[in-house]
């Protein structure tokens, strides 16, 4: 009960004022709703510019495919199945596939109908706020190709006017942004004074958010490529609806077109070769748009984004990450905060792993996010799912529950100078009075990392180096071990110092919702018995 306590003391403590007073708001406040008619909608002066599709989601008749999972959605009770994860349910209720384009519209019109029908007011996951947000904007994006019945345009407003009073100031952060979205939205498609509040509401809300969720270098302050490529989607889906409602004459509000810029700078920072993201707290394949179809929908709205040459070291210093191209390689650090100490619900135990590209190939990649609740959840998030290194099994941040985070590490210092970047975090100070310095260096021979540990605690440590599921491993005594590619590629991993043991475990690369790829997990573990335990790794081309 006690370490119970700890737990939510130093969670909690880190809150805002805010979320606290509107989470005790939410609890006594009874949601009143009513029947009636929608607003008539409005007459777009505009041009409604065809968004980013998705892929195959409605496989079959009454079935479809969300995080690898496939189920049918036949009877009313479906859309709150109890043996379905949440997650599924809330993929269900978002409407993200009436943006699949080879769906007939009399399909379409079917479905929200069907949830209109199947889910009455105010009950089950689909009138949660956030499933709210996405649903409504999913809804106005297929109103402005076809026309709604009067019965699917009821439901949206009375939506919007239940979205108004359970906004999301409690959980802020990406969330709030969706909510604030979806109201732009109602406000823009609906014309009356009740959506002139809606979008009134909902631009205040990004007008206070954007200065501090989007950072001075592009990146969205909880420092998840994955989440960050969701919101720069909506701010390009804002900028496409003001302009197809309001007429490109119209100015656009709060500069969106140049934060989308800066935005897109961010994200090809963050992306890897093959065109998707790294692995950074949550991320995952198949979720957020590419970069290629962000970029490309940001030049169909005549933002004339084009991807510079990146300098070959870019360090995204507000956000905390590095990019450095040298030679064959490409390297990614993580010396970032875990996120806003308000909501880390999406942060990982990562300080001071990094990700790695051996000749465009992925080398040294974090373990990814396959689910949002369970053990394996807390398996993701730990210390020992990333390229970094921990002590007595220990993470670096007292990641709990599905996305609560108590105690965490800092990063105290940061430089970089003349090939070698060099940082140092605090997470392991409470536990054993330790510090973790990381030092990268990188030639076009080489990528060497030295981790210091001091502290007078006398402790195991283990560090760890996670391979792309491509990559097979070849070891060689204590010291080395050999990379081999499926076509052929080679590298070499040396260790200055024969660990006490190199352990090769079998692990997975989690690289979707409901995806795991076996791969392979080296563990070079040493005793520290000193005040200060020195391990240098060297990663060779071959």
């Amino acid at each position: 009960m006690l370490k119970k306590y700890f737990l939510y003391f130093h969670t909690c403590r880190h809150l805002k004022t805010r979320q606290i007073l509107w989470r005790i708001y939410l609890k006594l406040h009874k949601i009143h709703w009513r029947k009636q008619a929608a607003p008539p909608s409005c007459i777009p002066l505009g041009h409604w510019v065809p968004p980013i599709a998705v892929g195959r989601i409605l496989a079959g008749e009454n079935e479809f495919t969300f995080l690898h999972e496939t189920h049918r959605c036949q009877m009313p009770a479906d859309w709150n199945h109890p043996e379905r994860s949440k997650l599924y349910l809330y993929n269900l209720h978002y409407f993200d596939w009436l943006r699949q384009p080879d769906l007939p519209p009399a399909t379409k019109n079917l479905w929200m109908e069907r949830w209109t029908e199947g889910n009455p007011p105010i009950a089950g996951n689909g009138w949660e706020p956030y499933p709210i947000s996405l649903r409504v904007v999913n809804w106005i994006k297929w109103g402005l190709q076809e026309p709604l019945s009067e019965k699917i345009l009821d439901s949206l407003a009375l939506q919007l006017r239940i979205l108004e009073q359970q906004i999301e100031y409690h959980l802020l952060a990406n969330h709030l942004l969706a909510n604030a979205k979806a109201l732009i939205f109602g406000g823009l498609f609906f014309a009356s004074p009740e959506g002139g509040r809606w979008y009134e509401l909902g631009i205040d809300i990004y007008r206070q958010e954007l200065p501090e969720q989007i950072l001075r270098d592009g990146g969205h302050i909880e420092r998840s490529p994955m989440y960050h490529a969701i919101i720069l989607e909506d701010i390009l889906d804002i900028i496409n609806l003001f302009y197809a409602m309001k007429g490109k004459s119209r100015q656009l509000p709060l500069d969106f077109d140049r934060i989308a810029c800066r935005m897109l700078h961010w994200l090809q920072v963050m992306t890897m070769p093959d065109g998707d993201i790294t692995f950074f707290n949550d991320a995952a394949f198949g979720i957020a748009p590419r970069l290629e179809s962000l970029i490309a929908y940001a030049n169909r709205l005549g933002l004339n984004y084009h991807c510079s040459e990146l300098p070959a070291v870019c360090q995204l210093a507000d956000s905390g990450y590095c990019r450095v191209a040298c030679g064959p390689w490409l390297l990614w650090t993580d010396t970032a905060p875990l996120g806003p100490d308000y909501q880390p619900g999406h942060a990982h135990a990562d300080l001071l792993s990094f990700e790695l590209c051996y000749r465009n190939k992925r080398l040294l990649v974090n373990s990814g996010t396959s689910c949002y609740t369970g053990p394996d959840r807390q398996l993701e998030r730990a210390t020992s799912a990333h390229n970094t290194l921990t002590l007595a099994g220990q993470n670096s941040a007292e990641v709990w529950k599905d996305h609560r985070v108590a105690r965490r590490g800092k990063i105290v210092d940061c430089s970089i100078a003349s090939q070698i970047l060099t940082a140092t975090h605090d997470g392991f100070l409470r536990q054993f009075g330790c510090l973790h310095r990381r030092c990268w260096r990188w030639t076009p021979e080489a990528i060497f990392i030295e981790d210091r540990v001091s502290g007078a605690a006398q402790l195991p440590v283990e560090l760890y180096f996670h391979w792309h599921p491509d990559w097979q491993v070849e070891t060689h005594g204590n010291s080395a071990v050999v990379l081999r590619h499926v076509d052929g590629t080679r590298c070499q991993i040396q260790f200055e110092k024969p660990p006490r043991r190199l352990e090769v475990r079998k692990s997975f690369y989690r690289c979707g919702f409901g995806r795991r790829i076996p791969n392979v997990t080296i563990v070079a573990e040493q005793d520290k018995d000193s005040m200060e335990l020195q391990i240098v790794t060297r990663i060779l081309a071959l």
